[in-house]
């Protein structure tokens, strides 16, 4: 097992090219936990984290030439609207294409339009 230093946020998860050669020659799984889960993180950043780099991850492990098994472990909270989370996929309020077209506006165009 070795750990590698990335930032979801990043393209490329701000890997090196050193690392991310490593990972693509010689991973054989790969387990993604991370993820943001603070309730009052801006949604450009919660996206960028949950959404865009779980993109990147996805992306790596297709790259990678001995990948056996991919591992994501989701984030703590979803579904809370629902009152028994069943064993099954729900259909998302909206697209992650235009959920990552909301997140690139501006912080404040956001804050007006967002519950509080």
């Amino acid at each position: 097992m070795v750990p590698i230093i990335g930032d979801m946020e990043l393209p490329g998860l701000g890997m090196s090219d050193e690392d991310r050669k490593t990972i693509t020659s010689k991973a054989t799984i790969i387990i993604n936990a991370a993820a943001t889960v603070k309730f009052d993180e801006k949604l450009s950043t919660s996206t960028a984290i949950n959404v865009k780099g779980t993109k990147e991850v996805l992306k790596l492990a297709n790259e990678c030439r001995n990948l056996k098994a991919i591992t994501h472990i989701s984030t703590a909270f979803s579904n809370t609207h629902v009152k028994y989370v069943e064993e099954k996929f729900y259909e998302p309020p909206m697209s992650v294409e235009a959920l990552e077209a909301v997140s690139e506006l501006n912080d404040e165009i956001l804050e007006s339009i967002l519950p509080t």
